[in-house]
């Protein structure tokens, strides 16, 4: 961070001013007084000639906001405005601010260096109180080749046979076979994933995909909740 005259601060990702140091145009009141300009936003940078009073400098915005800053030091404003310059054109996308954070806190850290334990799919299940004895976990798709584009851990209706996930995803665009992806708890309503059937122009019909969707409705069936149903949400 560096602040000039006490008047413009440069950080990371952020070219920030008080609103009072600058004159504007297309400015809305910002509560504080304080002009926050992401460097992406920037449009362009011009440095006047030298006056009386000082460097004049230009900062016009993508968003049509235009501020004017009087630098009293001359190698101030050309400070400014070559690293505004360098700052709002990356040469590459590591240097784009929100791509190139580094978090201070131990837990940020530890997540960092280990990326891929930040999600864990059974812990956000276990959120929703599954498995149960109306969901199961099936390790069908362990290996990607039941459905390419889905977890290779999947929840199904327990009362769903092996043979019905496989023969229902066989009869779903791309494999795309109805899956878990929300049960609301107190009423065992559940939301499932899926594509669309292949019917066709035929009007093709499949055994295991109707028997799936079945095991699904009768997943919501509680004995103190009889007015639930579940909801199948096509992937296009």
């Amino acid at each position: 961070k560096q602040w000039y005259q006490r008047r413009v601060a440069i950080t990371a990702g952020m070219f920030k001013c008080n609103e009072s140091d600058a004159t504007s145009r297309g400015l809305q009141s910002i509560p504080g007084g304080e002009i926050q300009v992401p460097h992406c936003q920037i449009e362009s940078i011009e440095r006047l000639n030298l006056t009386p009073s000082g460097t004049p400098l230009y900062i016009r915005c993508k968003t049509f906001l235009v501020l004017k800053f009087i630098f009293r030091r001359e190698p101030d404003a050309n400070d400014v405005e070559k690293t505004l310059n360098r700052l709002s054109r990356p040469i590459s996308i590591e240097e784009i601010s929100v791509l190139n954070y580094r978090p201070n806190s131990v837990h940020c850290l530890a997540s960092q260096r280990s990326g891929w334990h930040v999600f864990d799919i059974n812990i956000e299940y276990a959120r929703f109180g599954v498995p149960n004895s109306e969901w199961i976990q099936s390790w069908l798709n362990n290996d990607y080749k039941l459905c390419p584009t889905y977890p290779k851990w999947l929840f199904v209706p327990a009362e769903a046979t092996q043979e019905i996930v496989v023969g229902s995803a066989k009869f779903r665009s791309q494999g795309r076979l109805p899956a878990l992806s929300f049960v609301y708890e107190p009423t065992g309503a559940a939301i499932c994933r899926c594509s669309q059937p292949c019917v066709g122009i035929t009007m093709n019909r499949s055994e295991f995909d109707e028997k799936m969707v079945s095991c699904i409705r009768m997943a919501n069936k509680k004995e103190k909740s009889t007015d639930c149903d579940s909801a199948l949400i096509p992937l296009l």
